[in-house]
């Protein structure tokens, strides 16, 4: 698979951690862990868990004596110079023979001189300069400066320029603190420690967990820490809004985030008596990414009841005519590799059945629960809803801004939305085992399949918010919350909704929310929105969460007239409406493009009518994905990091086709409107052989370039792809954040084939054929921030890359 040598130190960390008290890794531990395995918690595949235990072998056996530090977390490089990675992966022989490899790796790296370190910063600011964004920032704006950190959103410090104006001018009494305003005040700013995720892969390294019961209490752990670092957080921001005569609607409990309302003239009193406020800004009210509507060429009745339901009709009851449904879904994007094997089922941390979390906004005030008891939602025919027990699901209510979210049983007809179950069932709905029988008598196969979700098996739930980012925030709380109660809660969140900033720079307070669902070990998946037949073709059109750094943001493919009799669905060509990245920066925020109309939905009424088009049915296409290959992952031997949603990231952009329009494929970097391509499904074991696929984490240091050495690849190779993810939370501050570049080079020639080196861009990707010595490059052309994960000048890297026979 690589030329990467395996590891030969001890992994051994007698210090304490957020999940266990402090105490030495003995004999007694050892013992323990046997227990479990004896109870039937028998260790798990991961890197670190397996690195651990063979090196725990080798200090048993008197080969290794020095306990080293956690690889990556605690020591970038190894003993013997070359640098730590992570890597899950497999290789399938000519001959079909499949091997596995869950471990740590050692990578090639250099550290370049200050001349080319130099070219390479010359290069990157030639590149800037051809940037529209360049000439907006003015001449005197350069990357290699740090700039100034931002604590205030741009859309909140523009009216508090204004406001010191008018005081300048005398309009205003010197006495006179303007009028309140709803905020989200993020806290925060001095905490130094890593993400949820990499929190449990360090406690990994350290021997602390090796079970899923481990992992299970682990996690508890972190939460109980968080949570009383979260408490100690909040305390202060609120006594110092309570101070200047502020009222604290809400604040979260396991992440530092308060709403408030707040005097205008107060707030740059707050900060500067704060220095733990990361951010402030207002509270916006995020709207229904609103379905397109179709054009007149193609105009449809909107009253869906009148459609004609031709011979579908059951019972009397009309359903809806089968034109572009599930059966061109799974077509579309090649799902049918995963079924029946994989369908939402497995196992997830232990128990039964993959969670999926659908957040939800209002048409009104309180309408965007989801029809909980449509029978398409039941795990059988007549069997329980998957939003209540024994399935796992949670139903929470976040519309109330001064209780946050609450578990609730079932939601209200009146709070029930069109849309949230018009989502739910893309994502996850189920005909598959009858539930549609008792409605109606005649019903075949391809009649189910028409009508059955992405993951129809998953766990549900769902949360029925107001639409403002505070209440997507309670819903990410509420999901933290859920890990410690019940610990079979939800990594993938959609949210079909989305708001449109002034820009596209992934700096507004909801973008900021986007991004700490990744940093609390989720993903958010969004809707990218459906504005762009609305804009200047030089105009960004992403809404927001969808533009921020670190959501996984879905575009639409089809037209209106996929939905007309006699047509053939078949996804081929962007959506009129699907919205693209940002012209000014060129950052292509798009990662992925999901079919986004359809007939046949779930309907609020409990039937299948519904039929429409936008971004907001794309992105439950890809979370439902996001949870299948989930499944897939997890009950698979090839391991278990796609817990983390970095790696969920670059396991996604690896299954793109990266079509640039019809006929048109790109061979490096992203497109805006495309992003990395149409969704393109892969179970990685069932790769044409030969082929390979490793997904892995790493750090890298400002000027340096470090080496995935793939190897040799066989003639019948069609392509190596390969690309790599990174959030640096400088670039929701406003500052300059790390830029990377990627190569994908002959190590016969050492020349790159392809290079990806997007300026303002946190994803590259390459491409190398068949017969080639293939190695991946990743260059660190500028480092400018402290990595959490990795240190100062340092930036964590997920990188992954898959190649088969064409």
């Amino acid at each position: 698979m690589t030329r990467a040598a395996l590891l030969c130190c001890c992994l051994i960390a007698l210090a304490s951690s957020p999940c266990c008290r402090a105490q030495a890794v003995d004999d007694a531990s050892l013992r323990a862990g046997e227990a479990q395995q004896q109870k039937g918690e028998a260790p798990f595949k991961h890197p670190f868990v397996n690195f651990y235990v063979s090196q725990q072998e080798m200090v048993a056996n008197g080969v290794l004596d020095t306990p080293p530090k956690v690889p990556l977390y605690e020591a970038v490089d190894s003993p013997s110079g070359l640098r730590y990675a992570s890597m899950e992966g497999l290789t399938i022989s000519k001959e079909g023979d499949t091997t596995m490899t869950q471990t740590i790796v050692e990578l090639p790296f250099r550290q370049a001189d200050k001349n080319e370190q130099a070219e390479w910063l010359a290069a990157e600011a030639a590149a800037f300069q051809q940037l529209p964004f360049a000439a907006k920032k003015g001449a005197a704006f350069s990357l290699a400066e740090e700039g100034d950190e931002m604590r205030v959103a741009s859309s909140l410090q523009a009216k508090l320029n204004q406001f010191r104006q008018e005081h300048e001018d005398g309009k205003r009494s010197p006495s006179d603190e303007g009028h309140a305003l709803k905020l989200l005040v993020f806290g925060g700013r001095t905490d130094t420690s890593m993400d949820v995720q990499h929190q449990l892969k360090r406690s990994m390294g350290r021997g602390e967990v090796r079970t899923m019961a481990d992992l299970r209490d682990c996690k508890e752990r972190i939460m109980d820490g968080r949570g009383n670092d979260t408490a100690m957080r909040v305390a202060s921001i609120k006594y110092g809004i309570d101070r200047l005569k502020g009222k604290v609607l809400q604040s979260g409990e396991y992440t530092p985030i308060v709403v408030a309302n707040l005097k205008i003239g107060k707030i740059e009193e707050l900060l500067t008596a704060h220095p733990d406020i990361d951010f402030i800004a207002e509270d916006v009210k995020r709207e229904i990414i609103t379905p397109a509507t179709p054009t007149d060429e193609v105009a449809m009745s909107q009253d869906r009841r009148q459609l004609s339901a031709g011979k579908d009709d059951a019972n009397g009851a009309p359903r809806r005519r089968l034109v572009c449904d599930g059966r061109h879904r799974n077509e579309i994007h090649h799902f049918d590799k995963f079924y029946p094997d994989y369908n939402g089922a497995g196992t997830y941390y232990g128990r039964e059945n993959v969670p999926l979390g659908i957040a939800e906004v209002p048409f009104y005030i309180s309408d965007s629960g989801v029809n909980n008891e449509h029978m398409g939602f039941r795990a059988s025919a007549g069997g329980p809803f998957r939003f209540t027990a024994p399935k796992g699901g949670y139903l929470y209510n976040c519309i109330d801004e001064e209780k946050g979210c609450k578990e609730v049983k079932t939601y209200d007809e009146k709070d029930e939305s069109e849309h949230a179950t018009n989502v739910m069932g893309l994502a996850a709905g189920d005909a598959m085992n009858g539930q549609a029988t008792s409605e109606y008598e005649e019903v075949d196969d391809d009649w189910n399949k028409a009508h059955t979700g992405v993951c129809p098996k998953c766990s549900l739930c769902h949360y029925q918010t107001s639409g403002f980012d505070s209440s997507l925030a309670a819903a990410l709380d509420a999901t933290l919350a859920c890990d410690k109660k019940h610990t079979q809660c939800p990594n993938i969140i959609n949210f079909s909704a989305g708001g449109y900033e002034k820009d596209c720079l992934g700096t507004d307070g909801g973008s900021k929310v986007g991004n700490s669902f990744f940093k609390n070990g989720k993903l958010l998946i969004a809707a990218s929105g459906n504005e762009r037949d609305a804009v200047d073709a030089e105009t960004c059109s992403a809404a927001s969460p969808g533009m921020a750094h670190a959501v996984l943001t879905v575009g639409s493919l089809g037209g209106f007239e996929d939905l007309e009799e006699g047509t053939n669905c078949v996804g081929e060509e962007i959506s009129y409406f699907s919205s693209e990245g940002d012209y000014e920066t060129d950052r292509s925020i798009v990662d992925v493009v999901c079919q986004g109309l359809y007939t046949s939905m779930y309907d609020k009424d409990g039937k299948y009518l519904a039929d429409g088009g936008g971004t907001s049915f794309a992105s439950p296409v890809m979370a439902g994905y996001a949870a299948l290959f989930s499944d897939w992952y997890l009950s698979s031997d090839f391991g278990k990091d796609v817990h983390d949603p970095g790696v969920m990231m670059v396991a996604t952009l690896l299954q793109t086709n990266f079509k640039a329009g019809k006929d048109k494929f790109l061979d490096h970097g992203f497109d805006r409107l495309y992003g990395g391509g149409v969704l393109k499904a892969e179970r990685f074991d069932k790769l044409k052989e030969p082929a390979g696929v490793a997904l892995g984490t790493m750090c890298v240091a400002d000027g340096e370039e470090v080496d995935i050495e793939v190897g040799p690849l066989d003639e019948d190779v069609g392509k190596l792809t390969a690309v790599i993810f990174w959030f640096d939370p400088r670039a929701e501050k406003g500052q300059t954040w790390a830029n990377l570049d990627l190569s994908c080079v002959d190590k016969s020639s050492n020349k790159a084939v392809t290079e990806s080196k997007a300026v303002l861009d946190n994803k590259e990707r390459c491409t190398i054929g068949g017969g080639t010595d293939a190695t991946l490059r990743v260059r660190a052309v500028r480092v400018p921030g402290t990595d959490k994960q990795c240190g100062s000048k340092k930036q964590l890297v997920y990188y992954g890359y898959l190649y088969q026979s064409e």
